[in-house]
């Protein structure tokens, strides 16, 4: 069978199909038939018109705080901050502007102002602590601590960007991790940078990497300013070097059996026990731990040895709060009890010390740690 030039095989004997092949459509006749009908259908399938879609614009790349290529490149300081005349300035396309610069209420940083712009820089410690700047006036930011920025006068939803740039002595090289030398200023270390919101409004906290070299820097905070003039701040900042944590080694005082017989009544030699206990606590030790285990396994019922061993628990616990131990305090209860009263004993907690007959005592275990060499 052919349809306009089109050849197609026919089916079952009841079953006939044609194509027809246009320039922008295919149709598809299927003739059907039995002893009771005939009827032909028609299917029209549509060739679409082909449509290239645009080729994507690439998103701009923005950069990750802390050693990622910026969007601008650190300018060159102004000569009389690098060679501390002066301890801040700021330029307006590359040129010193006149500027007025005056230390923050608790003499942590600078605020510098000029026509609409006003930047204010603070120090922190790592754990936010304030860092005051130096005799001279140089900022002083700890290796790990925090560099907090506010500002006003940019340019709405701007970019402000932050870098350091080394002007003295420092231990080594100020270049460190990926991609911080930075085209424009040998040497200058990128720190991130943060969006100006819709009222040109600046806030963000930077903070120094711990593998930044000690010395003398210079601070540069650049931005845009609503006439799209280039704003740089900069301002004399010192490196300092975190000071190191102690070597820790661990201690432990260990004391048992503080009570007279089957009661909760703390025996002479429990109470020089607990003495020592405190005493063996040494003065600057950190991390302390509290471990306590009330134990009584001797009486006839379980809930009389349930009683007996908090009670315990509970009074060794309030003579240690009283003597001033303080850290995390752990309690344990032991206790056993068998029907016939004859064999009256429990495998011991793993912090508890045993008797000569195996049985767990009620024990005060104190872990810590100091310093070594103390």
């Amino acid at each position: 069978m052919s349809v306009d030039g089109v050849t197609v095989a026919s089916g079952s004997p009841s079953t006939a199909i044609a194509l027809a092949v246009g320039f922008n459509t295919i149709s598809v006749v299927v003739t059907a038939s039995d002893p009771s009908f005939t009827q032909t259908y028609t299917l029209t399938l549509s060739r679409a018109t082909a449509v290239i879609p645009p080729t994507p614009t690439p998103a701009p790349d923005v950069p990750a705080s802390g050693g990622t290529v910026p969007n601008t490149s650190a300018v060159t300081p102004p000569v009389d901050v690098v060679n501390r005349d002066t301890n801040g300035a700021v330029l307006v396309n590359g040129s010193e502007s006149v500027s007025r610069l005056v230390p923050n209420s608790i003499d942590t940083g600078w605020v510098a102002s000029m026509d609409g712009l006003q930047v204010s820089v603070s120090m922190e410690k790592s754990d936010g602590e304030p860092e005051r700047m130096s005799a001279t006036g140089e900022m002083q930011a700890v290796q790990g601590g925090r560099i907090v920025v506010s500002g006003s006068g940019y340019s709405v939803s701007s970019i402000v960007e932050v870098f350091v740039i080394p002007n003295g002595p420092t231990g080594r090289s100020a270049v460190l991790g990926p991609r911080t030398d930075v085209a424009g200023v040998v040497g200058a270390v990128y720190l991130g940078q943060a969006q100006v919101n819709a009222a040109g409004v600046l806030s963000h906290t930077f903070f120094v990497p711990l593998s930044i070299d000690p010395g003398q820097y210079v601070l540069q905070i650049n931005g845009i300013s609503p006439t799209d003039d280039s704003l740089s701040v900069n301002l004399t900042a010192k490196v300092l070097e975190a000071s190191k944590p102690p070597k820790m080694r661990a201690g432990l005082v260990q004391r048992a059996a503080f009570y007279n017989g089957l009661s909760d009544v703390i025996s002479s030699d429990g109470k020089k026990k607990l003495r020592q206990l405190v005493r063996g606590l040494p003065k600057n030790a950190t991390g302390v731990q509290v471990e306590i285990t009330g134990v009584s396994v001797s009486l006839d019922t379980l809930d009389e040895n349930l009683a007996l061993a908090q009670t315990r628990a509970k009074k060794v616990a309030n003579y240690l709060t009283k003597q001033g131990v303080q850290g995390k305090y752990t309690v344990t209860v032991t206790a056993a009890f068998t029907v016939d009263g004859a064999e009256r004993s429990l495998r011991a907690s793993s912090s508890a010390v045993t008797g000569p007959d195996g049985k767990p005592l009620t024990t005060a275990t104190i872990n810590y740690l100091v310093p070594e060499g103390t």
